[in-house]
């Protein structure tokens, strides 16, 4: 009786232990599924006014991102925000580039209890403002600036003709145009990429009232500019995903 006792306290001991050691080392099905959400392939540009940023979803508050880096001293990465609650927890990393290049950022994700349960690299991409879009010819001539992109442009002409470039990797899939009408719908059609198109005349116009018997109000607003809105789907090879930007035309509104 008294080995059984023996081999019985034992074989407790050592239960427990393997029960500690597993506790340490399991990574929980929640753990994986905050790490998978995370993108591994993004672009940026070049220049601090040319950052990106990344959100990056945690299992729970307690959660955190440690030993930050990067490949190179050319592209700079920090963590930027952070955001906890019962439902969402997150952190945001801001990057930018020095120089164009393809760059790696590492990090890893530690739990509550400190122990590191996974480590993640994301693939960066780092050309011109870091936009999809490349070049914006109008009539002829690039809009688009080489150290900051914008979407949109000014014109007094009353046609365009319009092409658009995409950075390396990405692929025009199509395009719309849209333009107000008189009934102040949105409307869309689809554009040829490099062809004419008539640009809008009729800026937004609304109106607004309130207040009561005793002290009435009222307001209306006209936009100053109609604008010609081109909606671009684009297929992007590095980052393997498929979306939308957006580039617009303005040119002074004559109805509304």
């Amino acid at each position: 009786m008294v080995g059984l006792h023996k081999a019985l306290k034992r074989f407790t001991c050592v239960s427990l232990a393997m029960m500690l050691i597993l506790a340490s080392v399991v990574v929980t099905s929640q753990e994986v599924a905050a790490v998978s959400r995370t993108t591994t392939r993004v672009r940026c540009g070049v220049g601090m006014r040319n950052s990106s940023g990344l959100s990056i979803s945690l299992w729970n508050r307690y959660d955190s991102i440690r030993k930050l880096r990067s490949s190179s001293k050319n592209l700079v990465v920090g963590q930027t925000y952070r955001y906890n609650s019962n439902s969402s927890n997150s952190v945001t990393l801001s990057f930018y580039a020095k120089k164009a290049g393809n760059y790696t950022i590492k990090y890893d994700l530690h739990n509550s209890s400190g122990r590191r349960y996974a480590s993640r690299t994301i693939r960066v991409r780092a050309s011109g403002t870091g936009s999809v879009i490349n070049g914006v010819k109008v009539n002829g001539k690039n809009v688009l600036s080489k150290n900051a992109y914008s979407s949109a442009h000014y014109t007094t002409r009353k046609k365009a003709k319009v092409r658009f470039s995409l950075a390396p990797g990405c692929k025009i899939r199509r395009i719309q145009v849209a333009r107000y009408n008189r009934k102040g719908i949105n409307a869309t059609k689809n554009f040829k990429n490099g062809k004419s198109v008539t640009l809008g005349t009729y800026g937004y116009s609304g109106s607004n009232s309130g207040g009561t018997s005793c002290s009435p109000w009222n307001s209306w607003t006209r936009n100053f500019y109609a604008p010609t809105e081109f909606r671009i789907t684009y297929r992007d090879t590095f980052t393997n995903t498929t979306g939308t930007t957006y580039f617009t035309l303005y040119r002074r509104a004559t109805r509304w």
